[in-house]
């Protein structure tokens, strides 16, 4: 098993190193893997001092990884909740989000049309942390709330590749996603 060093340091997809608390970093799935399963902390041809662990998948948009500004916003979700911030539970018996992570995915959503929250969501998959993938999972589901397909594609910069042949007998099967139900 890994050293019990306290500081981990992460790569980002551009090579930045970022750190993070190790308590804050076993929240993450892959991190804890990684730690407990190979020797990726440490890094005997650097003369054994502490090696970045690379961040590092491929999506569809050719994303190698989460960049720095991602990375950051992950570590920072994960030194929110290693202070064990209790969640209550709420309505239709959901954990309620608590004010730190209203806080947290406020900023997300205020940082402007870069795609931070979905960036967030695809790296917090990756790297197996639940709740963040919950909290910005739900984000998005808010952020979409009533809108149509044109509107989404716009907010994820989206490229439409249907021919308006194509797309309209998916718009007339799936109708009944796109009209406005305010029960929920």
């Amino acid at each position: 098993m890994a050293s019990e060093r306290p500081v981990l340091k992460l790569k980002s997809c551009e090579g930045k190193a970022l750190q993070v608390q190790r308590g804050a970093a076993l929240l993450s799935g892959f991190l804890k893997d990684v730690l407990n399963y190979t020797f990726c902390a440490t890094d005997l041809a650097n003369g054994g001092r502490e090696a970045p662990i690379r961040i590092k998948f491929r999506s569809e948009g050719g994303a190698k990884g989460p960049d720095k500004h991602t990375l950051s916003k992950v570590i920072e979700y994960c030194g929110l909740q290693s202070s064990n911030t209790k969640r209550e539970t709420g309505e239709h018996g959901r954990e309620s989000w608590t004010s730190e992570e209203t806080t947290y995915i406020d900023g997300l959503r205020g940082l402007g049309t870069d795609n931070t929250v979905f960036k967030v969501m695809m790296a917090a998959d990756y790297m197996d942390i639940e709740g963040l993938l919950d909290l910005t999972c739900e984000a998005v589901a808010d952020m979409i709330r009533n809108k149509s397909v044109e509107e989404i594609r716009e907010l994820f910069n989206i490229q439409n590749d249907f021919d308006p042949a194509e797309e309209e007998p998916n718009l007339q099967s799936y109708a009944w996603a796109f009209e406005n139900d305010d029960a929920h």
